[in-house]
């Protein structure tokens, strides 16, 4: 091997502006000051009841502004699928005797 292809298979060891590169801190370190998260029976890690009940209200949240959003157009949209929908299978039940 000569010189040339070992300056190119070697990673340098510093960074262009001269400094070495620093590394993550650990999870452990970084959670050293929170308790853990509470463990599920398969032992993936699940929330506290904080977590959930402010999961609960951001999902009661964006229910709200759908239902306040949804109008005449939302409506006959979803009848006019509603009526496709009974055409498709009466179509269908219609064409099993051909």
């Amino acid at each position: 091997m000569t010189a040339k292809t070992a300056e190119k298979t070697t990673k340098p060891t510093t960074k262009a502006n001269g400094t070495k590169p620093t590394t993550k801190p650990s999870a452990e370190a970084t959670n050293a000051t929170e308790k853990p998260a509470p463990q599920t029976p398969d032992g993936t890690p699940g929330m506290t009841p904080e977590q959930f009940e402010a999961f609960g209200a951001e999902l009661d949240e964006i229910r709200q502004r759908v239902i306040a959003d949804l109008g005449d157009d939302d409506r006959n949209y979803i009848y006019n699928v509603v009526k496709a929908h009974r055409a498709f299978e009466a179509a269908g039940r219609g064409l099993m005797f051909l």
